[in-house]
């Protein structure tokens, strides 16, 4: 978050290739158990997105090409998995005041949202 950010405070968490989120715990300072030494935790995805990555981006890479399979009849899923406030539903639906500017054509017919 911003708040973070201003209090000096770093990211845990890299995405590697577009597919790799690594996860970095710090070592404490006078460390003795393991636990406490640090380490680094790697989990693959099909997809993986940083903080920076627009709305456009995520959907071209995952959403997308399942758009003609809807069409066809099949069901789909698109899975979203984050920590509580990470931004999921936001991706996923938008949010009120883009969907206000969308609807009064003041955001200029860019789409947010997948769906």
């Amino acid at each position: 978050s911003r708040k973070e950010i201003q209090g000096g405070e770093k990211s845990c968490c890299q995405v590697v290739g577009n597919k790799i989120v690594a996860i970095t715990k710090a070592k404490r300072p006078g460390a003795v158990l393991k636990s406490e030494m640090g380490s680094v935790n790697e989990y693959q995805f099909d997809e993986a997105f940083d903080e920076k990555v627009p709305q456009i981006e995520v959907y071209k890479r995952t959403a997308a090409r399942l758009i003609p399979s809807v069409l066809e009849g099949f069901n789909v899923t698109v899975f979203a998995y984050g920590a509580t406030g990470a931004g999921k539903t936001h991706t996923m639906m938008g949010s009120e005041r883009m969907d206000a500017e969308r609807a009064t054509g003041a955001e200029g017919g860019q789409t947010c949202g997948i769906i």
